[in-house]
């Protein structure tokens, strides 16, 4: 359900601080805006460098299951592969990269990552709606 938001009580604060950081640092990273869409100008120039060195990208496939090793301690130590689609059929993997939100990062950990602090202290990340708003004049 879309909502329209109350523009009082929304600020740009946030974004001009930003803007004035890249504008007065000079070790600042760069601040570039595309000439055209997401997926001309940034999505498909990574897809075409990970497939150009045999990267498979895998969509539409959920991940069910992170397989882990684990050491004598019960603490995981390495990740093997996953278990996917609704089969959970299992994939192995040399190394996996999980590139999921926070709610999605929260349900896909395995109960015994969180022995290890780092990613306990996933489940104190609150989330917030985000709104942009791209305004270009001639």
């Amino acid at each position: 359900t879309l909502r329209k938001l109350d523009c009082d009580n929304i600020s740009a604060r946030c974004m001009l601080t930003i803007f004035m950081l890249f504008a007065i640092r000079t070790e600042a990273s760069v601040l570039r805006m595309l000439d055209n869409s997401p997926q001309t100008g940034l999505h498909d120039p990574i897809i075409k460098y990970l497939e150009e060195r045999n990267v498979k990208i895998n969509l539409s496939s959920p991940c069910r299951e992170l397989v882990h090793e684990l050491d004598e301690n019960g603490l995981p130590t390495r990740v093997t592969g996953i278990k996917v689609g609704a089969r959970e059929t299992l994939k192995e993997f040399d190394a996996v990269i999980a590139a999921v939100d926070v709610p999605g990062i929260k349900k896909l950990l395995p109960e015994t990552f969180r022995k290890y602090p780092m990613f306990d202290n996933i489940y104190n990340l609150d989330t917030v709606p985000i709104a942009t708003v791209q305004l270009r004049f001639d």
